[in-house]
């Protein structure tokens, strides 16, 4: 295949053969077998003791009893197994949607696709904050420099300014633009060679809230394990049945560990980020999904954030009514040849082409710096004088002209009045200059002024009432740009700040973090003409104050300030790569709107996850009181043998995994305010709470258990009354944990159908059990008469009336 041209690219075909031939640019990646994932699953703790129970009964010759548990413990296995396969089939659909993209020219148009789609012979586009699909040769650029330091360690950039240059697959453009051809994609690229060594360094470190689960399960696991041995011994020292008391004791143990915790916390996380990406979110570190419903404060970029980045010059003023052509040739003389930024491409439109055939040759370049905002070029004519073209922020041409303090209030008037409009304004100078040696300096040419230029950039739809909305949640949304402050202050507006906002002008501040805090901060709501080191000190400043801080931005000079934020939100398609790899959540549409989705998800993720936990929690309370008090009182039935802990597991993992899951949004949610979420996901008032409705609930079932006795019922018939009201309770207890504000019919009509379906199926089974006599045989159950039935019923009725009360 001929070498494609820059303007043309690879044809589509050219593309498939080129793919064919060199393969995908993607790297193999470990697949967990099947039967893996089923050993995954059984190795629980909850699945190997009821493999234990089951072989128990094998054991002592009681086959009906042994294989109908195995059955039950099989259907478990499944239930855990569809668990873990969902949670991995929605990592794996998260993993395409994280994807970064290149822009690569194809069939001579530029297009941007994934990264794994880009192959051997594509040239691609190369910008500040990309980085490189894959191996390939510099084919053209300006002043291009990367930073190679995933590869070689070197963390200072490496200018590559020789066409025909080696660029390496991985590597970051920090500065410039190009074009590069690629040459190898893959395992054969030199990303390929070490993704190996990458994996072993994988950041798997718990968050916050896995690091407390995993705590709490490994103390649980211990004072089961503990309880459970004491049970064995006292149930065999009061029984004499040692196989009996072990059974027990495994019974207890199953009781007591909540292994339901860290899944609840993987699939719902998991589920958010899927839903999520649904609406165009993508979430990168899943685990910042426990911030993001504690969001107090939202810092966000105003270029490519609230407005569209789409600029177009809107007014022309050169110094003199007749220069305006002169203004143009300015304009487009300081602008770069080729950039991808929207003002810069305005004025590429602006002027036409020929103003820079006046100049045979680019001799130097000065770049905008923290200490001057404002950047030029250095031409030599054919005629062997040299000038200068520069533009920037007006304040910063002002200063570089000298302008007289009369015409400097002149002119700053006038900024001020097309900032009031909302424009972005740029000013124009020129120097000529003839000597040998150019200054190193801007400030050593005398610059002549030559005017200004105002770009327009529509605020994006729907940005004023998300911002309003997100007021109203109780989220401070905060605006920093490097804009004029009065056209950052009219913008503001438009984009729905009270018009009452406070602004400070961070130029006037200075670098000095103790500076900024001393501007009161935490009162401003607009922060203009800030610097990078600013923006992340500014964000620390409100992480000192106890905010949780979400910050939105584009570009590569926002990348520390996503970084260090609690929640950094960039923006997916023309954001910057080093920004979206710095942030936690990329909005892959450039959607503003979306924020207030996520805040609003993050906030019923955590809702979500309480209302499950509780519900464990509680629902644990009688199932340990009834393991637990037969072994203390040799009179008592036992109630809860393992069969009967099997079928429980059956209600409660779907309840967890599924019920709280897919519950109703609460259109509430955003009028309470941001869930604080602080090392303990649960308050102690929420947990003695639960612990209150689990209580309430074995109160009933042991008051159940003293009636059916003193109406002389048996054993088995007394193990029936405790179990079905049990049953029932648990089911009240789902409904309850549901919703905190709506009653039980109101909580099961609003549910989706696969509560329903769960409530439902767990009625129709339990209606079996009782109604076939083999399987009354196998739980060991008896009917009772009808009065103690009845007695039984008036107890759910009264458990419902407590919990409601106690809510």
């Amino acid at each position: 295949m001929k070498t494609p041209s820059l303007e043309f690219g690879l044809t589509t075909a050219q593309a498939d053969s080129q793919r064919l031939q060199y393969g995908a640019n993607t790297l193999e990646k470990s697949k967990s077998a099947f039967w893996k994932r089923i050993l995954k699953s059984a190795s629980e703790p909850m699945m190997l003791l009821l493999f234990a129970c089951s072989l128990i009964y094998l054991f002592i010759g009681d086959l009906w009893s042994g294989f109908v548990f195995l059955g039950w413990t099989t259907l478990v296995l499944l239930s855990s197994f569809y668990r873990n396969y969902r949670t991995a089939n929605v990592l794996a659909a998260l993993e395409q949607f994280a994807q970064p993209n290149s822009i690569v020219i194809r069939n001579g148009k530029q297009e941007q696709i994934k990264r794994s789609e880009v192959v051997v012979g594509d040239c691609v586009l190369l910008r500040e904050g990309t980085r490189i699909p894959a191996d390939g040769f510099l084919v053209s650029g300006t002043y291009l420099k990367v930073d190679e330091s995933l590869l070689t360690g070197e963390s200072a950039a490496i200018e590559k300014s020789n066409i025909g240059a080696k660029l390496a697959g991985g590597s970051m453009v920090v500065q410039g633009e190009g074009i590069v051809q690629i040459s190898s994609v893959g395992k054969a690229a030199a990303l390929g060679q070490i993704s190996t060594m990458l994996k072993d360094h994988q950041n798997n470190r718990a968050s916050t809230l896995q690091k407390s689960i995993q705590s709490f399960i490994s103390w649980a696991f211990t004072l089961a394990l503990a309880v459970a041995i004491l049970i064995v011994v006292v149930f065999a020292l009061t029984r004499g049945s040692i196989l009996q008391a072990i059974l027990n004791g495994l019974s207890t143990a199953m009781a007591i560990l909540p292994e339901e915790f860290p899944m609840v916390l993987t699939l719902f996380m998991s589920l958010a980020a899927w839903r999520l990406a649904k609406k165009n979110v993508l979430t990168a570190r899943i685990s910042v999904l426990e911030s993001l419903g504690s969001t107090t404060v939202l810092c966000t970029d105003k270029t490519g954030t609230l407005t569209l980045n789409k600029m177009k010059v809107s007014k022309l003023l050169p110094i003199s009514p007749r220069n305006e052509r002169q203004l143009q040739q300015t304009a487009r003389l300081a602008t770069p040849r080729f950039s991808h930024d929207a003002m810069e491409e305005a004025i590429r439109q602006l002027a036409p082409l020929s103003a820079l055939e006046i100049y045979a040759k680019e001799l130097q370049n000065y770049p905008m710096s923290t200490t001057c905002f404002a950047m030029a070029y250095l031409y030599q004519s054919k005629h062997l004088s040299y000038q200068a073209h520069c533009k920037g922020a007006p304040e910063a041409i002002l200063k570089l002209c000298k302008i007289n303090p009369k015409e400097l209030q002149v002119h700053l008037q006038t900024l001020n009045d097309l900032a009031e409009q909302g424009l972005r304004i740029l000013g124009f100078a020129r120097a000529k200059y003839s000597e040998n040696i150019p200054p190193v300096n801007l400030q050593d040419f005398n610059f002549e002024l030559v005017g200004f230029i105002g770009f327009e950039d529509p605020i994006r739809r729907g940005v004023a009432s998300s911002v309003r909305k997100l007021r109203r949640a109780g989220v401070r949304v905060v605006m920093i740009t490097g804009d004029y402050p009065v056209t950052a202050r009219s913008i503001a507006r438009q984009a729905g700040f009270v018009k009452s906002l406070k602004m400070i002008n961070c130029q006037e501040l200075g670098s000095s973090s103790q500076k900024l805090s001393g501007a009161n901060f935490h009162e401003v709501d607009v922060f203009a003409r800030i610097l990078p080191a600013q923006k992340l000190e500014l964000v620390g400043l409100f992480q000192k104050r106890g905010e949780v801080v979400a910050m939105i931005g584009d570009g590569i000079n926002d990348a520390p300030a996503l970084q260090a934020a609690d929640i950094g939100i960039a923006m997916g398609e023309k954001g910057a790569d080093v920004a979206r790899e710095a942030a936690s959540l990329v909005l892959l549409k450039d959607q503003f709107t979306e924020i207030y989705s996520a805040i609003e998800m993050g906030r019923q993720l955590i809702l979500k996850i309480q209302s499950a936990l509780l519900y464990i929690i509680a629902i644990h309370v009688p199932i340990v009181g009834l393991c637990i008090l037969p072994a203390l009182f040799s009179s008592m039935p036992i109630f809860l043998m393992p069969f009967h802990i099997a079928f429980l597991e059956l209600i409660i993992d779907p309840a967890c995994a599924l019920a709280f899951e897919h519950a109703p949004i609460d259109k509430n949610t955003m009028r309470l305010g941001p869930k604080k979420i602080t090392r303990n996901l649960l308050s102690k008032q929420q947990i003695f709470k639960s612990l209150g409705y689990g209580l309430t609930v074995f109160l009933a079932v042991y008051s159940v258990y003293l009636f059916s006795k003193y109406q002389e019922q048996n054993e088995a018939q007394q193990r029936l009354l405790c179990y079905v009201l049990l049953i029932a309770s648990n089911l009240i207890l789902i409904l309850h944990n549901l919703s905190s504000t709506k009653n039980y019919w109101e909580v099961f009509k609003e549910s989706g159908w696969i509560t329903r379906s769960i409530l439902i199926l767990s009625v129709g089974a339990l209606t079996l059990i009782v109604s076939i006599p083999a399987f009354r045989s196998a739980f060991s159950f008896a009917l009772p008469d009808l009065w103690s039935s009845i007695t039984t019923a008036i107890h759910l009725l009264l458990i419902a009336v407590a919990l409601k009360w106690l809510k």
